[in-house]
């Protein structure tokens, strides 16, 4: 296809090294939501950047896929669910 693939796998170490420390920084955030808030300020980030990447994905390319119009609205749910329980943290006062 004349992509150039990259023979460092560095990318993909960096990939995996940021995955696993948001997994490890979610898990703390499931364990004392409270202690963790801006653990999950930075899970309703990711989520708004992961809807973002796949709406400009679907509108941007003749590709249609009907199950990544699935993925978007599960998404939007779960980070409105999130939005929704910082807001209410945020009112409660709690610190």
């Amino acid at each position: 296809m004349g992509v150039p693939y990259l023979e460092i796998a560095l990318y993909r170490w960096l990939f995996a090294g940021l995955f696993a420390a948001l997994a490890l920084a979610y898990w703390y955030a499931y364990r004392d939501p409270v202690g963790n808030r801006v653990v999950l300020y930075v899970a309703i980030v990711d989520l708004l950047g992961e809807i973002i990447s796949i709406v400009m994905y679907l509108v941007s390319t003749s590709l249609r896929v009907p199950i990544l119009w699935i993925g978007v609205v599960v998404l939007t749910g779960f980070a409105a669910v999130l939005i929704y329980y910082a807001r209410a943290l945020a009112q409660a006062g709690v610190d």
